[in-house]
């Protein structure tokens, strides 16, 4: 049986990188202390998971802490207290994704990066797309060779080949995709395409408008946070927009240059900016639509009825 290796055997230390100014206050507080817990932490997920590691609840915590005790320890070694008081410094400081660790998880924008690149040879590269912060474009930069750009290339769809589903997003891996098990949709349905909301079921449909941004908006960061003003300001469009309507939405945004900054550098649209009443408006009329040449909009290969079943499923996870 093939194994697929997770972690990596080198990753690159550039000059000044212990110097860093985000490290500054750690440094004055912690001493030496604090870049001693900064390595070792990326040594442990480099080599382990290669792009992140679990620090959720007490037990992994504890079980993080003292493996870097293990490693730094000496005639003065720190207390777990102080270790763990770092951590917090580093995820301050965003050395490390203060959303991801909201979630349990240090990693970073950077170590991905370093992943990514350390991994172009590899013929299958296992991710987790809960924690993967680097969104098409940017590996696209990076290398358009990694098989993780074609995992989001060729990302599987729901009935057909549906990817491991966890607490509240897909967790899919490119060697082995397990196929769900998808129930009929109990979803209303009205005689129009669209399908607008109704009242047994309002949690499903913001469900189905978060799975719809992600699968199309993959150029934009992907939403992992359901906040409930995100659930607020979804139910309130459905008021005047259907299903379709949002379909169309998410599609003309991933095909508008200027949606995505490539034209405006210093901004692009945000999920958040794209379901307000006035915006959404101007999208569909076409205000955002690229001038240069009547490209037809992006086409994608999922079942809206496969994936209102799939949502009506897990819906019940976010009450």
């Amino acid at each position: 049986m093939a194994f697929n290796k997770e972690g990596i055997d080198y990753y690159s230390h550039f000059i000044g990188m212990t110097n860093d100014e985000k490290l500054s206050d750690l440094r004055m507080e912690y001493g030496s202390v604090a870049i001693d817990v900064w390595l070792t932490l990326l040594d442990l997920i480099y080599g382990g998971k290669g792009y992140y590691i679990d620090y959720g609840d007490e037990k992994t915590k504890n079980r993080v802490v003292w493996k870097i005790l293990g490693i730094i320890r000496g005639k003065y070694p720190p207390t777990p207290e102080t270790v763990m008081a770092i951590i917090e410094g580093l995820v301050a400081c965003e050395l490390f994704s203060g959303d991801l660790f909201k979630s349990g998880i240090l990693s970073s924008k950077r170590i991905q990066e370093q992943f990514y690149q350390a991994t172009v040879e590899r013929k299958a590269v296992d991710i987790n797309l809960d924690y993967w912060l680097l969104d098409f474009e940017k590996m696209k930069k990076l290398s358009s060779r990694n098989s993780i750009l074609q995992l989001f290339e060729n990302q599987p769809i729901l009935s057909q080949n549906q990817p491991i589903v966890e607490v509240n997003q897909p967790i899919i891996k490119q060697s082995k995709v397990k196929e769900s098990k998808v129930k009929k949709s109990k979803v209303k349905e009205s005689k129009e395409d669209g399908v607008p909301p109704t009242p047994d079921a309002p949690q499903d449909n913001c469900m189905l408008i978060f799975e719809l941004y992600n699968r199309i908006c993959r150029s934009y960061p992907r939403i992992t946070q359901y906040s409930e003003a995100r659930k607020k300001a979804v139910k309130a469009s459905l008021k005047k927009y259907n299903l379709k309507d949002f379909e169309r939405l998410f599609k003309k945004a991933e095909s508008s240059d200027f949606l995505k900054g490539k034209i405006k550098c210093d901004w692009r649209a945000t999920f958040d900016w794209l379901i307000k009443d006035t915006n959404m408006a101007k999208v569909l009329d076409g205000n955002y639509d690229n001038r240069s040449e009547n490209l037809p909009e992006q086409e994608h290969s999922y079942n809206l009825e496969d994936l209102k079943a799939f949502v009506n499923d897990f819906g019940g996870e976010y009450e």
